[in-house]
């Protein structure tokens, strides 16, 4: 009994995890209007009522996913070993280099943050900036832990950091053409030309 009772557990997470990858996907492809609820149940391979059942509407769906992906994003920046280097930029690169793939790898999350941003009224909470702001307060812990004399950055000085990282992933479709090294070159071209501005940014705050 005690095994049937875990194979329906895990049958159930199966079935919401589906539809979550799913979803997500779509999404990202069509937008949140461009997509009927009997459309994600068939390309879920569920009936619709699964979703209802799970989430309560498309909306809730909606908000399910993003605010998933926002608790990964949170767990992967707690997860990044502490910097080892004093230098400003040093810290600045690793972190920027591992958000990027991070952000490479999770476009379609990213994509549906910016059509939300486009909404009058968006379905979720955590927008575009919310998202990625946990980068700011990891950044900022780290730099302070070993330049504790630095004083807090602007509001402006914070949405110019985050947006320049969130820049990639714009840009990231027109890359998808190029040869595998290109597409290497040029995000490791950006990594340098965005740890530079971010670190001019921050290092500027610091002499205000």
């Amino acid at each position: 009994m005690a095994t049937k009772g875990m194979k329906a557990k895990k049958d159930k997470a199966d079935i919401k995890e589906r539809i979550l990858e799913v979803s997500t996907r779509l999404f990202a492809e069509r937008g949140f209007d461009g997509i009927a609820i009997d459309e994600l149940a068939q390309a879920a391979k569920v009936n619709k009522s699964m979703i209802y059942y799970y989430f309560s509407s498309k909306e809730g769906l909606l908000v399910s996913l993003i605010q998933r992906k926002f608790e990964e994003f949170d767990a992967f920046l707690g997860r990044l070993a502490a910097a080892k280097s004093r230098s400003i930029r040093a810290l600045i690169e690793g972190l920027i280099t591992s958000v990027v793939e991070y952000m490479s790898n999770n476009r379609d999350v990213i994509t549906i943050l910016f059509h939300e941003a486009l909404m009058k009224k968006p379905k979720s909470s955590v927008d575009i900036v919310t998202f990625i702001n946990p980068l700011w307060d990891r950044l900022e812990r780290e730099i302070r832990a070993s330049h504790p004399d630095m004083i807090e950055a602007s509001q402006l000085d914070k949405l110019l950091c985050l947006s320049l990282v969130i820049n990639f992933v714009i840009g990231q479709s027109r890359l998808d053409s190029l040869e595998p090294k290109a597409v290497a070159d040029t995000k490791a071209l950006f990594i340098q030309r965005v740890t530079s501005i971010v670190t001019a940014l921050i290092t500027e705050t610091a002499r205000r």
